[in-house]
């Protein structure tokens, strides 16, 4: 027993395809894919082609392993005979590899169209542009921008700084002067804490210097 459909009315059409998506892509259960999917399908992925449930199967196990919180929503769906377009959001956090791209950990969030032939009940063929290239794409490209505004900050670090001879402030670019860690906090991915060198704890606290010295 399977879930497609008996008959070929729309609502039925629209109410296997919706149970195939929140199944599939939602939760995650892709070895069920065969219930929804013909023994010789095929799918049209921009240059990709993918034969048979099998390769179907490995392109969204890629996708459902890669983002976590998923949520998906279904945007519009039209029905014409055998033919049905669905567009759809999905969202989540790009925690594992996609299609050899590593883990950004940034919100993938997708608008994207997709086209199904429909026989006997059974996805037979599907047409659809990779969004998730795009994204990633995307999203490399704002890891770089991350990854050299840091190589940028480091080299304001670099060079000549202005700082005061008396309270260490530093004159920053604004000529607004400013304490170390201030300056170095507003320019660089670290944070301070604050401790006491053996020098600075002799010259102010003389009686815990005497205290720990043990006597001869």
């Amino acid at each position: 027993m399977t879930d497609k459909p008996e008959t070929d009315s729309e609502d039925q059409y629209a109410d296997f395809l919706l149970k195939a998506i929140r199944t599939v892509l939602v939760d995650r259960d892709t070895k069920k894919l065969d219930l929804f999917v013909a023994p010789d399908f095929v799918g049209h992925f921009g240059s990709v082609t993918l034969n048979g449930p099998a390769e179907y199967r490995e392109y969204v196990e890629e996708i459902v392993v890669g983002i976590s919180d998923v949520q998906f929503e279904v945007l519009a769906m039209l029905v014409q005979r055998d033919m049905v377009a669905v567009r759809f959001r999905i969202a989540g956090i790009h925690t594992e590899p996609i299609f050899g791209t590593a883990p950004t950990g940034e919100l993938l969030d997708v608008d994207a169209t997709t086209w199904m032939r429909i026989e006997n009940g059974l996805i037979v063929e599907l047409w659809a542009s990779n969004p998730f290239a795009h994204m990633l794409e995307t999203l490399l490209k704002k890891a770089n921008s991350s990854l050299e505004k840091a190589v940028a900050n480091i080299k304001m670090l670099e060079g000549l700084l202005p700082i005061c001879a008396s309270c260490k402030k530093i004159r920053n670019d604004k000529n607004n002067w400013q304490s170390v860690e201030t300056y170095i906090a507003a320019r660089a991915e670290v944070q301070f804490t604050h401790g006491i060198c053996p020098e600075c704890r002799a010259r102010l606290y003389p009686e815990l210097e005497s205290k720990a010295t043990p006597e001869g």
